[in-house]
């Protein structure tokens, strides 16, 4: 595999600027970049019944919580605490708790708007579940301009 850049751009300290040197470093920097834009995924986009192919950069929060239940329920509402969403992302979850099948575990996790979210778990009226512990990823693919 051949590197999109050179890597024997070396400054020493106190040496004199060497032109040479800066111009690789401006290449490197420039060849990295189009490396870069090249390799950013597409995704099919529809527009009024259209299709197009656009640029997207994936923006991902993900998240371990810890949800009580309560009378073979348990709730929890869950903030993307930080994230860059421009819109409500698309959620994701799976539980992480070891479970029996008379658990009867049923799961919904749903993105309510672009800073949170709200996860719901059941459990069957035989489980003995206490709590149980959710994974979750919001997704939203943003397109690149």
């Amino acid at each position: 595999m051949t590197l999109p850049y050179d890597p024997n751009v070396i400054f020493n300290p106190g040496a004199p600027i060497n032109l040479d040197q800066l111009r690789k470093l401006q290449n490197n920097i420039a060849a990295v970049k189009l490396e870069s834009d090249n390799k950013i995924q597409n995704a099919t986009l529809s527009i009024e019944g259209v299709q197009k192919f656009v640029k997207v950069n994936p923006v991902i929060f993900a998240k371990t919580v810890t949800i009580s239940i309560n009378a073979n329920r348990g709730y929890d509402t869950t903030d993307f605490g930080g994230t860059d969403f421009s819109e409500t992302p698309i959620m994701v979850a799976s539980i992480s708790t070891n479970t029996s099948p008379n658990d009867g575990v049923t799961l919904r996790a749903t993105a309510t708007s672009k800073t949170g979210g709200q996860i719901e778990v059941f459990t069957a009226a035989k489980s003995t579940l206490k709590e149980i512990k959710v994974n979750f990823l919001a997704v939203q693919m943003k397109q690149v301009e």
